[in-house]
């Protein structure tokens, strides 16, 4: 459950990829170069984000758990209640479980 929290909050990272990558190109630069140094930074650092997602998606655990998930979607697929976040008041906190 832990891995699926994770995933979760890296998931939730990942919608503020692109405004991350174009937010350097909002602001006035004192030289062309300067912008696009700016610019390939919030890209490198929009990559690796991507690069850690990417492995925990790949990782045992996260595997072994959405296949439990798919299989029990299969047998059951009316059973599963719809997730609501009151109900949950932790549930931003990936390290509890």
């Amino acid at each position: 459950m832990q891995q699926l929290n994770i995933l979760h909050a890296k998931v939730r990272d990942m919608r503020e990829t692109i405004p991350k990558m174009l937010e350097p190109l909002m602001h006035q630069y004192s030289t062309p170069e300067a912008a696009y140094q700016a610019f390939i930074k919030a890209v490198q650092e929009a990559q690796a984000d991507l690069s850690d997602f990417t492995g925990l998606m790949r990782h045992e655990d996260s595997k072994a758990a959405l296949a439990k998930a798919k299989e029990s979607r299969e047998q059951d697929p009316e059973g599963i209640k719809q997730w609501d976040y009151t109900e949950h008041p932790d549930w931003f906190d990936g390290k509890k479980t």
